[in-house]
């Protein structure tokens, strides 16, 4: 019997085991471009660029004989993260016509002058 925390954790276990095998793979396949695409676009989706991210910056700091690459892959993240921050903005909300703006205006200017009326041009008739 599973707990619920166990359950719960269970999509995150598999999410980074999925991770991990790619990870495996771009190290396995260094200079293969396809290998390090598939690895960024699991973690876009997965939430886990910042582990991509420190994985390469890791390889950076510590290989010279990779660290360009490196590099050039994290540039690529930040260029995948912000791309996910532009989907997650809110869409964009359009200005009201000038049309829409004259009714409404119009509409406003209707009423206070019923208010008026109503306040004023009643009350000098008694």
């Amino acid at each position: 019997m599973t707990t619920e925390h166990e359950a719960s954790e269970a999509p995150a276990d598999a999410k980074m085991a999925a991770f991990e095998t790619l990870w495996a793979n771009v190290e396995a396949r260094w200079d293969d471009e396809k290998a390090h695409a598939a690895a960024l676009e699991f973690a876009a989706r997965s939430g886990l660029l910042p582990e991509l991210g420190g994985r390469y910056r890791k390889i950076r700091e510590s290989d010279p004989a990779r660290a360009d690459y490196a590099k050039k892959r994290i540039d690529a993240l930040f260029g995948a993260a912000m791309a996910l921050l532009q989907e997650s903005k809110l869409p964009r909300v359009e200005k009201p016509t000038k049309s829409a703006n004259l009714l409404v205006g119009a509409v406003c200017l209707l009423l206070l002058g019923l208010l008026f009326w109503g306040l004023f041009g009643r009350h000098g008739s008694h």
